[in-house]
């Protein structure tokens, strides 16, 4: 093809094997973007999912063996699988739903690759059949308004397997927000049926079963006759008030909440929005932006378990989803700001960027009346 010639405009005069030629760049650039993406239901997800599942079906088969036996040992198993249990299962539903989307992604990329593939060699097919018939203009023209095609074609198999990237990156970030202890690191399990007392709502959800950190159910299940309390197993978390203000005031809460996302590595301006906005409003209603408020009337502090602070915490909740690093003291408002996203997610799997918080949690929904969470 060497010897045939095409004029192209502001470029002079080029041969229609260096177009062709270029055109076969472009396209075989293109669709080595694609790879070979994993088989589906292969992917690391998917072993997980059924792993945990067992987990917290070995956890359940431990409480039952513990039902007959009581002391010390059988208290800890009881108190610990109502936590591990619960939030076992809520992993094991998670990594199904990465699973499920991973495996969305792959048969997506396989789509891609096979659509990618079919412009190259349609360019190809293209070149051979009219090969003939570039001696003439009109078939040098032809064969410059198929191969434009193709690449037009190719242009728009990229284009959308740009979009569909970025909105699968845009998932994973999302799922880091918060960055989260993984299990067995110290980090509490929420405790099942650990509720909130409201204060203005008086919902009377408070007791429950306080969360347990799984290293720490090692020790006490050795320790023969000794009841371990909560302040020994925190002593080398923080114990001092925050530097900000407990003093009543939306200004101060809005810092405390602010606070609190950073030190949960919530970095991304709408996540950020998203909780401050709700835990704003639940401030509000439960407390009306008093750290020092308390509930002395509801049924959790007929238990002398009073709900207390600006997000109205009782004490075990607070103990089951307290955040390491910050403040011990139950009504320092960071620290139940950050016990707030712990239990947010927790609870009520509100996501990690907070955008569905007011929905899952009427109280943090300035559109719908206030009701005790």
């Amino acid at each position: 093809m060497s010897g045939w010639w095409v004029w192209v405009a502001d470029t002079g005069v080029v041969s229609v094997g260096a177009v062709v030629a270029a055109v076969g760049e472009v396209l075989g650039r293109a669709h080595s973007l694609f790879g070979d993406p994993p088989a589906s239901g292969h992917g690391p997800a998917a072993g997980s999912v059924s792993k945990l599942s067992s987990a917290g079906d070995l956890v359940r088969s431990g409480q039952a063996q513990m039902a007959p036996l009581s002391g010390q040992l059988a208290t800890n198993y009881w108190t610990f699988a109502g936590g591990a249990g619960p939030a076992l299962d809520t992993l094991a539903g998670n990594d199904q739903a990465l699973s499920t989307q991973l495996n969305d992604a792959a048969r997506s990329d396989r789509t891609g690759r096979t659509n990618s593939a079919t412009a190259v060699n349609g360019a190809a097919a293209d070149t051979h059949g009219l090969a003939p018939f570039t001696n003439t203009p009109a078939g040098q023209k032809a064969l410059l308004v198929a191969l434009r095609h193709r690449v037009a074609q190719q242009q728009h198999v990229v284009q959308a397997y740009k979009t569909r990237d970025a909105q699968m990156a845009a998932m994973l970030r999302s799922m880091t927000y918060g960055g989260g202890t993984p299990v067995g690191g110290g980090a509490p399990f929420g405790g099942g049926g650990a509720g909130m007392g409201g204060m203005s709502m008086g919902s009377g959800r408070g007791g429950g079963m306080p969360g347990v950190d799984l290293g720490q159910f090692a020790k006490t299940a050795n320790v023969s006759g000794q009841q371990r309390g909560w302040q020994s197993r925190t002593a080398a978390r923080s114990s001092s008030h925050s530097d900000i203000p407990s003093a009543p005031g939306a200004a101060n809460i809005r810092a405390a909440i602010n606070r609190a996302l950073d030190l949960k590595g919530i970095t991304n301006p709408s996540a950020r929005q998203y909780w401050e906005t709700g835990m704003m409003v639940v401030s509000a209603r439960e407390s009306g932006h008093n750290p020092n408020a308390q509930n002395n009337s509801d049924s959790n502090a007929a238990k002398g378990t009073p709900s207390q602070g600006a997000f109205q915490f009782i004490e075990p909740t607070f103990r089951a989803y307290h955040e390491p690093g910050t403040s011990t003291h139950l009504r320092d408002p960071v620290a139940q700001a950050a016990a707030f996203v712990n239990y947010a997610m927790g609870r009520y799997n509100v996501s990690a960027d907070g955008s569905d918080l007011a929905q899952k949690i009427q109280q943090a929904d300035p559109r719908r009346s206030p009701r005790g969470y």
